[in-house]
């Protein structure tokens, strides 16, 4: 039986980190790289990083604002009567796409499900039923409120306190746009009265909680087996157009935070996912809160699979091959590294100096699109740099010029 990978999205360094991951495993890499509309957003053949990769075998570009059109290419040119490929989404929208569609494509490839039931992974993909989760499970948790906008109408509870943040519940919205600090109820209902105008949707409400650190953890399910193999500290996050985006990060084995690991592993037994996941979590005042659960590779996640634990592998054999017994006490290396998108972005937008970026990307033991094994991306990352060099010298003219 032929091994295949379809990965769809449109993080290229959660696509190139997969590809590597398994390509070098003896699967076939296909890659559908998504963006929604036209122009920039819709890379053209021949200039994205991840297609040089010397892993990936097909490559083709889709618009995830046409759903039906996605899934139509998916079946038409990736289905076979001799194989079933396994899907990796890296992102929520191709994930959302997926598992939407799961009954239709379940006879033709495996990918992540709870329970094997359509909409399970939507529904994890939930704030607040994460919240719930987490709770079960032990994990401190901010204080919130599920606020339901339909026909452009909200109600807000009297227990809501201030300052709060709010952000959607699911990632049908353009986040960054919908969610934010709010230190009063005028501010929450200017936020809200937006939404109002544009979708009906769920919006979850939280306490605000000052936050210290950042940190993050990525793992796979099979079930009731949940490996979480350390935890990313993120030391360094991007800003404007990757704002929070991470940027530099360091792996810490499970033991230096053994109790969070513990209920994460507990957390995630209790979905029924079969497939891969990433937590986002932060410290205030020395508590470690849960903040998301995205049911995908995250950026960051790549730092993990670098770190020698390769969490797609387990994933694709949980499917493909499940009499295999994975060892999902498998713990990461302790290591840094860099994620070369959002430095050179905050190079361009002229939040760092190129000695700053320089620096960033060679302190650290590894690099996400940089590699001596798999040279390609790096030559058409080289043309993104060209871009960013661009933007800062229009930047310094444009204010030169005043």
């Amino acid at each position: 039986m032929q091994k295949e990978a379809i990965i769809i999205g449109h993080n290229f360094n959660s696509i190139l980190g997969l590809a590597r991951a398994l390509g070098p495993e003896g699967y076939t890499i296909s890659v559908i790289r998504t963006g929604r509309g036209r122009g920039n957003r819709l890379k053209s053949i021949g200039t994205a990083p991840e297609e040089k990769s010397k892993y990936v075998n097909a490559y083709c570009i889709a618009d995830s604002a046409k759903p039906e059109a996605l899934i139509s290419l998916l079946i038409n040119r990736f289905s076979s009567s001799t194989n079933k490929p396994v899907l990796f989404p890296v992102d929520d929208i191709a994930a959302e796409i997926i598992d939407n569609n799961y009954d239709r494509l379940k006879v033709r490839f495996f990918s992540p499900n709870v329970d094997d039931t359509q909409g399970g992974v939507i529904q994890l993909m939930d704030k607040h039923y994460q919240k719930q989760l987490a709770k079960r499970a032990g994990l401190p948790v901010p204080e919130g409120w599920s606020v339901k906008v339909t026909e452009g109408k909200y109600e807000l509870s009297e227990e809501i306190t201030y300052p709060c943040f709010v952000k959607p519940e699911t990632p049908i919205l353009n986040r960054k746009k919908y969610m934010g600090r709010c230190n009063s109820k005028a501010e929450l209902r200017k936020i809200l009265d937006s939404v109002a105008s544009y979708q009906d949707c769920l919006m979850l409400v939280e306490e605000y909680v000052e936050i210290e650190k950042e940190y993050g953890s990525v793992g796979v399910c099979n079930r009731d087996k949940v490996c979480v193999p350390g935890i990313t500290e993120k030391t360094r996050l991007g800003h404007g157009s990757h704002a929070g985006v991470t940027a530099c990060g360091k792996i810490h084995l499970p033991a230096e935070y053994k109790e969070i690991c513990e209920k994460l592993r507990s957390m995630m037994a209790m979905t029924g996912l079969q497939g891969l996941f990433d937590i986002d979590l932060y410290e205030s005042k020395g508590v470690m809160y849960f903040n998301e659960l995205n049911v995908r590779l995250g950026a960051e996640g790549v730092g993990t699979l670098i770190a020698g634990v390769n969490l797609a592998l387990m994933s694709a054999q949980s499917f493909l091959e499940p009499e295999k017994e994975n060892d999902y006490d498998v713990e990461a290396r302790e290591i840094t590294f860099a994620n070369e998108k959002p430095l050179s972005s905050d190079y361009g937008e002229g939040y760092i100096t190129w000695k700053e970026y320089k620096k960033a990307i060679n302190s650290v033991d590894y690099r996400f699109i940089y590699s001596e094994s798999d040279r390609g991306p790096l030559y058409n990352y080289r043309f993104n740099i060209i871009r960013q060099f661009l933007r800062r010298i229009k930047k310094k003219c444009r204010g030169f010029l005043g």
